[in-house]
């Protein structure tokens, strides 16, 4: 673990050094990263819009903000795409806006890089495998995916794995202050917070100062009106208009698809995110002792919540893969899970190819002993060839159409209104936002499955891979 955070550290103290030699020699020329974080525009405009004391929830100033920064592709005049992160989240983010956005963007995704090397580093640990053979396995989803998202999904995974090492060396305190930090990304961090709150009293006392810090600085930087109204009207409003959005991996959208009406579907999908988040944690309860990885207090818990649920993106699937991994030594449902997980089933299979296969070497290594050799070899030959078979026969939906129905008509959309009500009128006027075919649910298949099968994973009756606490 050190030596990979060593090489981790160099790796970026070298590309900061080339980051600010390329600046002080071609001054106002940025790199280009306008293939990456294609959401931190949204991020930094919410946060200067708070820095300026403005609302970052409403349209404007929001969508001048964006649309000076940069016009999505189709992007019409009226729309805007709305920032759902907590007043604490957005507070946290408001010192990226003293640099200029290229430069802030280029922060940005060092510290998403950060957050993929820390789980790496903490996971490696727990498994006492390479961390680098870790890294490889998290590289096209948790690292590659939410690089171009932009959005900061790695950043409370890396923290989750922290935790859970933490957990792993008995560092409660430290554990349940991580954990906290997790919360940039709520209903991810959610299900871990309740299972180390019940099932690991030392963490609780914690978790109660941690999250009483978060909820004052929340408070202090954005007061109490603009807390209620995330909560209160940002949330539900942004719920409702993803429901027909066709890259949800909601039970809620699918209910929608299925004609119930959008309240039913919220409120059936928010059941059933508390029932799969119980379920982990009764899960975690009985797996944790037997396998001897309390690290499964925190992760597990947060997998099973992924599946179902009011409002789940595709990047956010990534955070079942680290649960995933710590059960991969013990069984093949993980196992298969993994290699599901790995794989970004919507993409063109050769866009995949290469990060398969990083991501099944990585997998060889961390599922298997070095004596079960033949297991290894097998799964390094047969996991890629099978999941590039799957891309190449599972129907692909054609390129996204991101402009606007022509013709259609102007939404009324106010300067103070919600961001997310103008983002749920551009989700139904572009075609292929709000066309959920069959084809395009048959690719969110292998991903439902994978996240099925870690309920069905088991202790063994005999552990051939036992791993001490420390």
């Amino acid at each position: 673990m050190r030596r990979f955070l060593l090489i981790a550290a160099l790796l970026a103290i070298v590309f900061g050094a080339a980051t600010v030699l390329r600046a002080v020699r071609h001054p106002g020329q940025s790199l280009d990263t306008s293939g990456y974080a294609l959401d931190f525009r949204v991020i930094y405009c919410g946060a200067e819009s708070a820095r300026l004391g403005r609302d970052p929830y409403v349209v404007e100033p929001l969508r001048a903000c964006e649309h000076r920064i940069r016009r999505e592709s189709g992007e019409p005049d009226w729309a805007v795409s709305p920032l759902l992160l907590p007043s604490y989240a957005i507070a946290a983010f408001v010192p990226l806006t003293w640099l200029p956005y290229g430069t802030a963007k280029i922060v940005w995704l060092e510290l998403l890089l950060l957050g993929v090397v820390v789980a790496a580093a903490a996971l490696g640990s727990i498994l006492q495998k390479p961390s680098l053979a870790v890294f490889l396995a998290l590289l096209p989803t948790v690292g590659i995916l939410n690089f171009v998202s932009g959005e900061p999904v790695s950043l409370a995974i890396g923290a989750l794995c922290l935790a859970a090492y933490l957990v792993q060396r008995e560092h409660y305190g430290w554990a349940g202050f991580v954990a906290a930090l997790a919360l940039v990304e709520p209903h991810v961090a959610l299900p871990a917070i309740v299972a180390l709150f019940l099932l690991v009293p030392a963490t609780r006392w914690p978790l109660v100062f941690s999250l009483l810090a978060i909820g004052l600085f929340g408070l202090g930087t954005f007061g109490l009106a603009r807390n209620v109204e995330y909560f209160a009207l940002a949330l539900p409003v942004q719920a409702r208009a993803e429901l027909p959005a066709s890259d949800q991996y909601s039970l809620a959208h699918v209910l929608y698809l299925f004609g119930a009406a959008p309240a039913v579907a919220l409120v059936l999908g928010w059941l059933s995110y508390v029932v799969t988040m119980l379920a982990g944690v009764l899960l975690a309860r009985r797996l944790a002792p037997q396998m001897e990885r309390p690290g499964l207090y925190v992760l597990l818990p947060v997998a099973t919540a992924m599946l179902g649920g009011p409002y789940v993106h595709i990047g956010q699937l990534a955070a079942a893969l680290p649960a995933a991994l710590l059960l991969a030594p013990f069984s093949w449902f993980a196992r298969l899970a993994v290699g599901l997980l790995v794989v970004r089933w919507d993409e063109p299979m050769p866009s995949q190819i290469l990060p398969v296969l990083f991501a099944a070497l990585g997998t060889a290594v961390v599922a298997f002993e070095r004596e079960q050799v033949r297991e290894r070899v097998a799964w390094l030959v047969f996991a890629p060839l099978l999941t590039l078979a799957s891309l190449i026969l599972l129907p692909k939906s054609p390129p996204d159409l991101t402009h606007v129905t022509s013709g259609a008509p102007l939404p009324p959309i106010r300067d103070d209104d919600p961001a997310s009500l103008a983002w749920g009128w551009r989700v139904r006027l572009t075609p292929d936002w709000a066309n959920s075919s069959l084809r395009r649910k048959l690719e969110d298949g292998p991903s439902w499955a994978a996240l099925a099968l870690l309920f069905f994973v088991r202790a063994p009756r005999t552990n051939r891979f036992r791993v001490g606490w420390r």
